[in-house]
């Protein structure tokens, strides 16, 4: 890991981004393709390996999506839109690689501590949650739900965007704009009960007209979902969401609201 106290470089254009991201992934493949090379997998040329090779992506990732939260625009939107995919591809290249499965599970029946066992049986089950024990037909078709989801994902993050600009309003002669949630914080001040109506029926609309709705999205992405968890062997994508949590298991999980409902 990268200790050296340093400011990211904020300003990349979405071209130096573009060229930062296909470095960092070509580096990162490159990695993997000499881990798979070793003969004799140990912590240092598999574990530590990895994790540096990795670095580099992982931090462009966090810097893109901490600047295009707060000041994003129609390049940085448009090169969202194009990388998704081809980072849920990349990924793919790395966890269905059955050649690096099997360099981990091997390094997993060495003598480790208790850190890098953690590692490696977080990282096996990351295999096997991204299908590479899956036959080679149906690993395809579920890059090609990985692929369709990520693009889904993009595309979802400029609706919100779009629809939150959109039912922005006019209140006492100001602009009001809204936040991301059904409640609006203005509401507290406001008297005016057409002022409060009229801020809460824009609220509630967003995602519903226009250019910005995103019904349709929603509906294929949950069925993309559907399709991708049973492939995988669960029942449905909540079963998938949870396994990859402490609580593991949906029943677990509705125990834990339950409980926190009883309280409310």
């Amino acid at each position: 890991m990268n200790t050296k106290l340093v400011f990211p470089r904020f300003g990349r254009s979405a071209k130096e981004f573009a060229a930062d991201f296909d470095r960092a992934m070509a580096n990162e493949l490159s990695a993997i393709d000499e881990i798979v090379a070793n003969d004799r997998p140990t912590v240092e040329n598999t574990i530590v390996v990895w994790e540096k090779a990795a670095e580099e992506l992982s931090e462009l990732l966090a810097l893109l999506e901490t600047v295009m939260s707060s000041d994003t625009t129609d390049e940085l939107d448009a090169l969202n839109e194009k990388y998704a995919p081809l980072f849920a591809a990349h990924s793919d290249e790395i966890y269905q690689n059955r050649a690096l499965y099997e360099k981990i599970e091997a390094l997993s029946k060495t003598d480790l501590d208790d850190q890098d066992r953690h590692w490696v049986e977080l990282t096996l089950k990351d295999f096997r949650r991204s299908g590479v024990q899956l036959s080679g037909e149906d690993q395809q078709r579920l890059r090609e739900l990985n692929s369709k989801l990520a693009a889904n994902c993009a595309k979802w993050d400029q609706l919100v965007v779009a629809g939150r600009n959109e039912s922005s309003v006019e209140v006492a002669g100001k602009t009001v704009e809204l936040i991301n949630t059904t409640g609006q914080p203005i509401l507290a001040e406001l008297d005016d009960r057409e002022d409060r109506e009229h801020i809460f029926k824009a609220s509630i609309a967003r995602g519903k007209t226009g250019e910005s709705d995103v019904r349709e999205l929603i509906i294929e992405t949950a069925k993309l979902r559907l399709e991708r968890a049973k492939l995988l062997g669960f029942r449905n994508h909540a079963e998938y969401v949870a396994d990859e949590g402490t609580a593991a298991t949906v029943e677990a999980l509705t125990e834990v609201l339950q409980a926190v409902r009883d309280q409310a």
